[in-house]
């Protein structure tokens, strides 16, 4: 309900003026911390490489539900005894957060569509792995919002990479 919610600001136009100076860095390593022992559960190795100093202008608990969303992903669709890198990094004047998994990776014809409200790619798994198909839209939402980009790139042999780029305060 609480995404449907946001979606549905987000539609109206709605959200947050993004005035608050946000430290990404803090929040990478907090949601980073905080994932680790979920994908542990999984048998799942969560590593996370954070620069310092990583600020932008937004709304921090959007920024939070956002990381949220990536990492539970990628544990949710990757295999046990696998590896995710979770990476948050300067990128010339955006900052780069980058999950990459290894796990069934998203084919050509799937990777727009998943954006879209209530799109599963295979929904017989979709349904034994829970959700219901709004995170990838309040993932890109959010990016929207914060007048940034998000990407899906294959993760050479097998996987996925999330990219999100999001403009940065402090540009040096």
């Amino acid at each position: 309900t609480e995404n449907l919610m946001e979606l549905a600001r987000g539609d109206e136009g709605s959200l947050p003026q993004l005035k608050l100076e946000v430290d990404m860095s803090k929040l990478c390593q907090q949601v980073g911390q905080q994932l680790a022992l979920l994908a542990e559960k999984k048998e799942i190795t969560l590593r996370t490489k954070v620069d310092t100093n990583l600020k932008l202008l937004g709304d921090e608990a959007a920024l939070n539900r956002l990381l949220i969303i990536l990492l539970d992903n990628a544990i949710k669709y990757s295999p046990a005894h696998t590896l995710i890198d979770f990476l948050a990094t300067k990128s010339k004047n955006n900052l780069l957060v980058e999950v990459r998994d290894q796990g069934c990776g998203i084919s050509d014809k799937d990777k727009e569509k998943v954006f879209d409200r209530f799109y599963r790619v295979d929904k017989a798994r979709s349904r034994s792995q829970g959700g219901l198909g709004l995170g990838l839209s309040l993932a890109r939402t959010i990016v929207l919002q914060h007048h940034g980009e998000i990407k899906i790139l294959d993760n050479k042999p097998c996987g996925t990479i999330m990219q999100v780029l999001l403009p940065r305060v402090g540009k040096k």
